[in-house]
């Protein structure tokens, strides 16, 4: 039996059919040993699953009073019964582009730098006191420039903003891995997938195959769809895709150990001169975090 599952026009979304599946696979967690769930998605972040009409979740958690559940909540559950979660996503440095970071260091320090040449230049035009004619004229052009530049520094500080986000990237991908493994790391198996489209959820009592990313939005707000079953030879046939897209017998497949941003980081900066460069310059907090994410160490150097 299979079901096609979507968000809209449906009256349940895909994460309350989602819940059901997972609800079962607990159930079977709690009692099995060598129990194991995949998560196969380009981008895995936080999601949120409403409890309001459920009753089988103070089973799993005596006392939650919540009206929802986040995932981690969820996953760590599982992980507490004994699954092996198994994770195929793409790697860290598809969610956080060192490269924005440097773009975004680059433009924060050329605004800094028209702000110091307007200051240096209004400071010029208020010595200039005892002047004729034509000095006077060079006098009213120059403040007329220093009041471009600010205009034109003002205008700058809307780009750096978009910079901003774009460097700080999907740290809630990277963020979310880092809570399950920090959590049980020895029971989370994680595959960096550089070519990975595919989404497969996949467990023992069933298995969703579709369109939608592991993400509040996938599950909840984007027209999405996901194919679902419990036929045992289909579910074996998903699971086993599962474990192809993790098996590092292509260069575009590595194991989290075998993973590192260091290559990555240098070949978008344009080497090991540069990268050392970045990150030994002042950044906001969002982007020291962004850096620390990506496995990078900030304000340290490169080997």
């Amino acid at each position: 039996m299979a079901n096609l599952f979507r968000n809209y026009p449906e009256d349940r979304s895909i994460s309350t059919h989602l819940l059901d599946f997972l609800w079962a696979e607990l159930a079977v967690a709690r009692g099995k040993t060598g129990h194991e769930l995949w998560l196969v998605s380009p981008w895995i972040s936080e999601s949120s699953f409403d409890l309001s009409r459920r009753g089988e979740y103070t089973d799993f958690w005596p006392g939650y009073s919540r009206s929802s559940i986040p995932l981690t909540d969820i996953l760590t559950k599982f992980l507490d019964f004994g699954t092996t979660l198994n994770i195929v996503c793409k790697p860290p440095h598809s969610h956080i582009s060192v490269a924005n970071i440097q773009r975004y260091s680059s433009a924060s320090t050329t605004l800094a730098g028209l702000g110091d040449l307007a200051n240096k230049a209004s400071s010029l035009a208020q010595e200039l006191k005892t002047l004729n004619p034509d000095q006077t004229a060079v006098k009213n052009e120059l403040v007329a420039s220093i009041d471009d530049i600010r205009a034109g520094a003002s205008d700058l500080h809307w780009v750096l903003g978009d910079l901003r986000k774009g460097a700080a990237g999907h740290r809630d991908v990277l963020d979310f891995l880092r809570k399950l493994t920090e959590y049980r790391g020895s029971s989370v198996r994680i595959t960096y997938n550089y070519r990975l489209h595919a989404k497969i959820i996949a467990g023992d009592t069933g298995a969703f195959l579709g369109s939608a990313n592991v993400t509040h939005s996938g599950f909840n707000f984007n027209d999405e769809v996901y194919l679902y079953t419990a036929e045992a030879p289909l579910v074996d046939s998903i699971r086993n895709i599962a474990r192809l897209f993790a098996t590092a017998e292509y260069w575009w497949r590595k194991p989290l150990q075998d993973y590192s941003v260091w290559p990555e980081a240098r070949r978008q900066v344009g080497g090991d001169k540069e990268l050392k460069k970045l990150l030994s310059e002042k950044m906001p907090n969002d982007l020291v975090e962004a850096i620390e994410l990506l496995g990078l160490s900030y304000g340290t150097q490169t080997s």
